[in-house]
């Protein structure tokens, strides 16, 4: 049975509150990572340690598979020092939210955080997130709507979506892709329901 450990440190002065944000979102990026990196393996993961003063954690993972653990522990590892390096983080949203949920910790108080494994650490600090870029979802288009429309229903929460538009010329009216994708499946596009009106 071969074993790895990943640790994460949050420095500073943690609240109980931060500290249950940083253990969630730990358990949901392990859990996608393993999804993402080492699909199939049975891994069980167990809690290695505990420590005070800046919040240590540190998970120990058993499996049969070693290459397993150790694209884990290397993907982990890869995270840290994209945020750490001001670089997009190499993996999809599912990764990406609890890695900068943690990440979003720092406030002053939560002072710094460490993504370390057995080889190497990847230190976030308040400069870092000061400096980091925005790492915003890619839209994908999935086409447009064309004709003659009277009247074109979009769902309210698409309104909220970063980028969402409505863009009308003469008879041709396109929706940005995060609109027309949710348009195509809700009840409400184009045939009344929740959701705000627009006459073409």
């Amino acid at each position: 049975m071969a074993a790895e450990t990943i640790t994460l440190v949050l420095d500073g002065d943690i609240g109980l509150d931060d500290y249950q944000t940083a253990i969630k979102s730990l358990r949901d990026l392990v859990h996608e990572l393993h999804e993402a990196v080492a699909p199939g393996a049975v891994i069980d993961w167990y809690i290695e340690r505990l420590d005070t003063g800046s919040a240590v954690t540190t998970l120990r993972a058993e499996a049969e598979d070693s290459a397993a653990l150790g694209s884990i522990s290397a993907a982990y590892l890869s995270i840290g020092e994209a945020i750490e390096g001001n670089r997009p983080i190499p993996y999809g949203q599912r990764i990406q939210y609890p890695a900068l949920t943690i990440a979003n910790l720092i406030d002053g108080r939560v002072t710094g955080v460490r993504f370390e494994t057995a080889l190497a650490e990847a230190i976030i600090h308040e400069q870092t997130q000061r400096n980091r870029i925005v790492q915003e979802p890619k839209l994908v288009s999935r086409g447009a709507v064309e004709g003659v429309i009277q009247i074109i229903c979009v769902p309210s929460e698409c309104l909220a979506h970063q980028g969402a538009t409505l863009c009308t010329t003469r008879s041709t009216i396109v929706l940005c892709p995060a609109t027309y994708a949710r348009s195509r499946t809700r009840s409400c596009a184009m045939s009344g329901g929740s959701g705000r009106s627009w006459k073409a």
